[in-house]
């Protein structure tokens, strides 16, 4: 027989792999009190492998507030099909039941059905929502699966399921991730070169820049040895004004590089010099992306830096911020 004062037992807080937990065994037929050790128990739900248990379903990784931030893509999922438009539809929504149109509220007329397949969703002046096409019952002529609810003549209608496919299949799915994305905004009083200094958290993000009246200093973290690859891109999502710029500068203040490589309103260009400090010059125009990644970490880090800019005069290296 299972004790029944179970719940009257000490707690302990910092169990370890080999302490032992109470299980009722075959709870259902002839219950009794076994003990198990943790690291057994444990081993019950933990694994290697994350299996989902049913076909074209996709694994959510979210949040604590439900924000998705990654997903195991199925591969049979998120099918989507191309759509298009034509303006030569005429509705009638005439009650009846008739094959023709005009005696049948389901029944539209075009120019040509030629693109039109059955089981295409159809959208527009007239149609109910979730419509679907039903038949495509001759050349100029189509079902759909819901009477239109108005009289016109060459309306503009939207279909799907055209000519054009993309889909996965078995065996075709992966990860899929959304990155993080920072945004770094200007408020208050306006003051030149103040810094902001990111963190090794901050691999893989996106930070956007709201361009301000003044100077930004932007400090990449150190980069111990063994940490390398940190990245990051940083995309200018409103133009600084007036001539304020911004700069971007390693952690260390000397021994540090920067191996830059950008193409600034359509000509490529390399500063390979070896500077710690990337400089964009005044008023930074919105739409600029620099990605930026450390090859090597330590005393002496070497950084990889990918500048798109489409327009204004392009970028340095130095090694001092201006």
């Amino acid at each position: 027989m299972a004790d029944t004062t179970i719940i009257k037992l000490t707690e302990t807080t910092a169990p370890t792999k080999d302490d032992l937990a109470i299980i009722v065994d075959t709870p259902t037929s002839k219950p009794s009190n076994k003990k198990v050790t943790l690291e057994n128990l444990g081993s019950k739900f933990y694994s290697s492998t994350i299996q989902i248990i049913e076909d074209d379903e996709d694994v959510s990784l979210k949040q604590y507030d439900g924000v998705e931030v990654a997903r195991v893509h199925d591969g049979g999922t998120l099918t989507l099909t191309s759509e298009f438009t034509d303006a030569t539809c005429d509705t009638n929504h005439t009650s009846g039941t008739g094959t023709t149109f005009g005696s049948n509220p389901k029944v539209i007329k075009m120019d040509s059905t030629s693109a039109v397949k059955a089981g295409a969703n159809v959208a527009g002046t007239g149609i109910a929502t979730g419509t679907t096409v039903a038949a495509v019952t001759n050349s100029t002529h189509l079902l759909l699966s819901t009477a239109t609810t108005a009289t016109n003549d060459n309306q503009t209608l939207t279909f799907n399921n055209g000519y054009w496919t993309m889909s996965g299949g078995s065996g075709k799915g992966g990860f899929g991730i959304r990155r993080p994305y920072y945004e770094i905004t200007a408020s208050g009083e306006a003051g030149d070169d103040q810094k902001i200094y990111l963190s090794l958290n901050h691999s893989g993000a996106i930070i956007g820049i709201e361009g301000g009246a003044s100077d930004l200093d932007l400090i990449l973290p150190a980069i111990p040895s063994g940490c390398e690859g940190w990245h990051a891109d940083i995309a200018i999502t409103t133009a600084f004004s007036g001539t304020n710029n911004l700069e971007i500068q390693t952690n260390g203040t000397s021994g540090d590089a920067i191996y830059m490589y950008m193409n600034t309103a359509g000509t490529s260009g390399v500063d390979v010099d070896g500077g710690d400090v990337i400089t964009f010059v005044n008023d930074i125009a919105v739409g600029t992306l620099c990605r930026l990644t450390c090859i090597k970490g330590g005393s002496a880090e070497k950084w990889i830096a990918e500048i798109l800019q489409p327009s204004g005069t392009a970028a340095t290296t130095g090694t001092a911020v201006g």
